[in-house]
């Protein structure tokens, strides 16, 4: 594997271990800041982040930016407005498991939608390691008991999570229509913008209602930790991995995300590592090792073998 391939693929894991946190963090303050104020709040400092380093390559490429102003528009509405704001309000009234395993069903979508945008394709043995990695993320997340699953309580967060996927994909897929000029964090900058266009109508109104969320420490460093590491370096991370393995490859790294919930709760909290977790991580690597290591013709835009 070329050095190229090996860096996209270490930049996706740091995006896992990123939004394994996020989601950790939304369903923590859940009760003390609403879905739509966390999403405004995130993406509103995310953005200020960004400016002072940014604001002279946006300028510097307005051109371009006007010229692919509807692909923008749509990656900001798809995977920053959409996504996240349906995943906080999943997190409101549904279980992490629930939520983790909806969430595993997110690289088949974007397998889906690549074929149906693109007519892009997967080699058997991806298709292999794809399955694998979805049965070691349900494994992870029902503790490798069955009785889990059939005790699952389906409600209305469910549903918000099976909404939010989708867009998660259509992000992905969308991303390898960028232009090929356009500058990363100048991508960045203007998805986020474009994003927070959409979600001020609903924060404005939100706040004529009257302010439903608490201004403390917790909340305060909760929107710091999702603006800066959820958002801004998560997001380059993801970027720049899409835009050299493909959205097919990367979708499968989603996978990680309760894997690292699991080794933050060992390491953070000090739990104990148990066979199910052992079991369903190794099956994830295993399903990303047989997805990443072979023909990466079929899902990457690369035309030289990285391996």
């Amino acid at each position: 594997m070329n050095r190229r391939y090996l860096i996209a693929y270490l930049l996706l894991c740091v995006s896992a271990l990123a939004w394994a946190g996020n989601f950790v963090v939304g369903r923590y303050i859940h009760d003390q800041v609403t879905p739509i104020t966390l999403s405004y709040g995130r993406w509103a400092l995310a953005l200020l982040i960004l400016l002072p380093f940014t604001l002279r390559g946006v300028l510097r490429q307005l051109r371009l930016i006007r010229a692919h102003l509807k692909l923008f528009v749509l990656l900001g509405l798809s995977g920053m407005t959409l996504f996240h704001s349906f995943v906080y309000a999943a997190l409101e009234s549904t279980a992490a498991i629930n939520a983790a395993l909806i969430l595993s069903l997110t690289p088949v979508v974007i397998v889906l939608l690549s074929l149906i945008l693109d007519r892009e394709r997967i080699a058997p043995v991806q298709a292999a390691g794809i399955g694998l990695s979805v049965i070691g993320a349900g494994v992870l997340v029902t503790r490798g008991d069955l009785s889990v699953i059939q005790a699952l309580d389906f409600n209305r967060g469910d549903l918000w999570m099976l909404i939010a996927i989708p867009n998660w994909a259509l992000y992905s897929v969308l991303l390898r229509r960028r232009p090929a000029t356009v500058e990363p964090m100048v991508l960045l900058t203007v998805t986020i913008a474009t994003g927070l266009a959409f979600l001020t109508p609903a924060f404005i109104f939100e706040l004529a209602r009257g302010p439903d969320f608490q201004l403390n420490e917790e909340t305060m460093a909760s929107m710091v930790y999702v603006a800066l590491f959820a958002s801004v370096i998560a997001y380059i991370c993801w970027n720049r991995g899409v835009s050299v393995v493909g959205a097919n490859r990367a979708g499968l790294f989603m996978h990680l995300v309760p894997a690292f919930s699991a080794l933050l709760a060992i390491a953070v909290l000090g739990e104990s590592l148990h066979a199910h977790q052992g079991l369903g991580i190794g099956l994830i690597i295993a399903g990303i090792y047989l997805t990443t290591s072979r023909n990466p013709l079929r899902l990457g835009q690369s035309k030289t073998r990285p391996d």
